[in-house]
């Protein structure tokens, strides 16, 4: 009897032991699984934030091998799975890794501007260059690992481009007529002049006229673009105008030109056809456009022609003129401040090299693009594309 019920009680707690085993494991089973599961919640947390960073982003380890990459990342070396990949092994522009692999080796956080062609730039531009900034940092030990943002700043590049192009063509543009000023001031200065040969001097007062009229021309215009970019809606005094009277305003304006050009001025657009807008922008757009076409032609006969065409979603008005046009390397470039299109009389025409930088900028402020096209001899025609909002006839 005793020894059944040693066996009883050994079994007892043999049963005992195994359940408590069991219950163990199966404690650790869930905790292995919490865990998991809060690895993958921070993995997939961690994915969601670096994906939401809106810049290439990586995150490389001692070794070199990559542990972390969004898709843009993956889009900027245009690989379909960065993670696992060593640095070195990728395939891609040889002057982008070689910025890569110096950020990388460097053992402090490094902030690094740098530009590409657009031929080799991973961001498929078709021309000029592209600008890229990476920013580096390191995270601390044991495991020190580099997590390396790749931003395309190509924009503010330009910009700032822009900006320096724009301050050096605008101190040489002024500079010129204060030069030619000066030094007619300093010959009037000259003892005697004014009794001995006032007929020089007289020379002299209508040459330094013409060119202080042409400095005042460049720093209202250079006012003007000022003003246009700073892209203020209260700039504009909006309202309901006539299209027609607008037109009629500047073929008025230029009839002197008109008729020293023997051109003809033309258009389709009705009295009733109105625009909202600053009507005093649209003047100087419609201005500007018809007066280069007939000072950039210096033949006799020249046509210009304003349109106006409606379609489904916008208001297609075009300046059209049949003269020598313009150079399909010009084009690009026309917009640009100080830009002037080299042709064989372009030394005679005299302007502040502003007019079609303010057009460009007058369009975008009513929300509206404007484009250009040229077949040399035959029509060079300018269009601009409105919002059907901003029309009624």
């Amino acid at each position: 009897m005793a020894s059944m019920y040693a066996n009883w009680f050994l079994l007892q707690k043999i049963q005992s032991t195994d359940r408590t085993k069991n219950k163990a494991l199966r404690d650790a089973n869930r905790l292995l699984v919490r865990g998991q599961e809060a690895q993958a919640q921070a993995n997939a947390d961690k994915r969601r934030f670096v994906e939401a960073l809106g810049e290439a982003f990586l995150l490389i380890g001692p070794s070199g091998h990559i542990v972390l990459a969004n898709s843009l990342a993956c889009d900027l070396f245009q690989e379909e799975k960065l993670e696992g990949r060593n640095i070195t092994s990728l395939v891609c522009n040889q002057e982008l890794l070689s910025q890569l692999q110096d950020v990388f080796q460097s053992n402090t956080p490094v902030t690094k501007d740098f530009t590409l062609n657009a031929l080799n730039s991973p961001s498929n531009s078709q021309a000029g260059i592209t600008a890229w900034q990476v920013d580096s940092a390191i995270t601390e030990a044991p495991i020190r690992e580099k997590h390396i943002l790749i931003r395309n700043i190509t924009q503010s590049y330009l910009t700032n481009q822009m900006r320096r192009d724009f301050v050096a063509n605008a101190s040489h543009e002024l500079r010129t007529p204060l030069t030619i000023i000066v030094g007619y001031l300093e010959n009037l200065m000259e003892d005697g002049i004014l009794e001995e040969n006032p007929s020089l001097c007289r020379k002299f007062l209508n040459t330094m006229n013409q060119h202080s009229q042409r400095l005042m021309h460049i720093i209202e215009d250079m006012l003007m673009i000022s003003k246009l970019e700073a892209a203020h809606k209260g700039l504009l005094k909006e309202r309901w105008f006539s299209l027609s009277a607008c037109i009629q305003d500047v073929f008025s304006r230029l009839e002197s030109i008109q008729h020293k050009k023997k051109a003809i001025l033309t258009t389709n657009i009705q009295e009733t056809q109105q625009l909202f807008g600053d009507p005093f922008y649209w003047t100087q757009i419609l201005f500007n456009l018809v007066e280069n076409a007939l000072k950039q032609n210096t033949k006799e006969g020249l046509a210009v022609r304003v349109q106006a065409n409606v379609t489904a979603t916008h208001l297609i008005l075009s300046v059209s003129d049949n003269g020598i046009g313009i150079p399909t390397e010009s084009i690009p470039f026309l917009f640009n401040r100080f830009y002037r299109v080299d042709t064989q009389h372009s030394s005679e025409i005299k302007g502040t090299g502003l007019g079609l930088s303010i057009v460009k900028r007058a369009v975008e402020a009513h929300d509206s693009t404007i484009a250009v096209t040229s077949t040399p001899n035959v029509e060079t025609t300018f269009t601009i594309t409105i919002p059907l909002s901003r029309y009624t006839a």
